[in-house]
């Protein structure tokens, strides 16, 4: 992972074998320069890893890289698209595969896009690496999303409510973000939102008010949304 590039889009997988293949062609099909894709799988048992491989492609397999490693590490490139598959043996709180994303891109990325159980729409990675280059104090941008057919408007978060609030699973972010600490490994949920609280401390957030995202996740299935606001705010 030595090649220098602007993004690095990153999808967790966690026994996602229905729809993970949506979710990483959309992404290929989303970026016009080059670009790398890493798919962390957590463990699934419901053959999810296959799935990114067929989808991927996957031409160069690393297996059994020991016990605190992932088990498997797969790669390919797609048109403009550097991807990297990655299987890991046991079941991990997600910011334990986010953080093992992000050390192993950190050092020549500079902006991220981070989505859960999701497809990307339109154009979110234009616009959001767009914010972030060109409003250097942005530190995240986010959207909103499409859940079963109807759009859910986030907010634009006030600085007292962000942990109250709902905190997408897909957003893009600077990588500076990432000097110290990454994502809290003991938070098994919340760990979004603890990420948003520590970007507002020194940071802006940027919120575009349509949906670019289409989200898988049945969660948001008893949550009713109608916030609304867009604005960057201190």
């Amino acid at each position: 992972m030595s090649k220098t590039v602007s993004l690095t889009a990153v999808i967790i997988c966690n026994e996602d074998s229905a729809t993970i293949a949506k979710s990483v062609e959309s992404f290929i099909g989303s970026v016009n320069e080059e670009f790398r894709l890493v798919v962390v799988d957590n463990a699934s048992k419901d053959g999810s890893f296959n799935v990114i491989c067929e989808t991927i492609k996957a031409t160069q397999i690393q297996d059994n890289l020991g016990t605190d490693e992932p088990e498997k590490i797969v790669f390919n490139k797609i048109e403009k698209v550097s991807i990297v598959g990655i299987k890991f043996k046991k079941k991990r709180n997600i910011p334990i595969l986010l953080n093992y994303a992000i050390n192993s891109t950190k050092q020549d990325t500079q902006f991220y896009i981070f989505s859960q159980r999701a497809m990307i729409l339109g154009n979110f990675a234009e616009i959001a690496v767009a914010t972030l280059k060109y409003n250097p104090a942005v530190g995240i941008v986010y959207s909103d999303f499409e859940f079963n057919g109807e759009t859910s408007l986030l907010k634009s978060f006030e600085r007292d409510d962000v942990l109250t609030m709902l905190v997408p699973d897909n957003f893009a972010c600077q990588a500076h973000l990432f000097s110290g600490e990454a994502f809290d490994e003991t938070l098994a949920t919340g760990y979004n939102a603890d990420l948003f609280v520590k970007t507002c401390q020194n940071n802006l957030l940027s919120h575009i008010p349509i949906p670019l995202f289409k989200s898988y996740d049945k969660k948001y299935a008893s949550i009713k949304h109608n916030y609304t606001g867009s604005r960057i705010w201190a």
